[in-house]
């Protein structure tokens, strides 16, 4: 939509900071945070459902890589 940072940030009620981490994957947002991001980007329905099962995956990418990284707690 080559909108800029803050532009997008002012629709979705969001700072530029939180755009700017989430474009550099800094970290994953909230389900609330992307839900604003929808709406602001006037997603179609089908745009929302991929939209949704990629975050999920990532989510869960994320999820196995943290686990994958932890220390052990020496607890056998």
């Amino acid at each position: 939509m080559k909108l800029s940072q803050s532009a997008l940030a002012e629709r979705a009620g969001l700072t530029r900071n939180c755009i700017q981490q989430m474009e550099c994957h800094e970290h994953l947002p909230l389900p609330s945070t992307m839900f604003n991001l929808i709406q602001a980007l006037d997603f179609s329905e089908e745009e929302t459902v991929c939209f949704w099962r990629d975050l999920s995956e990532a989510y869960r990418q994320d999820n196995a890589l943290q686990q994958e990284n932890a220390e052990p707690t020496g607890v056998v």
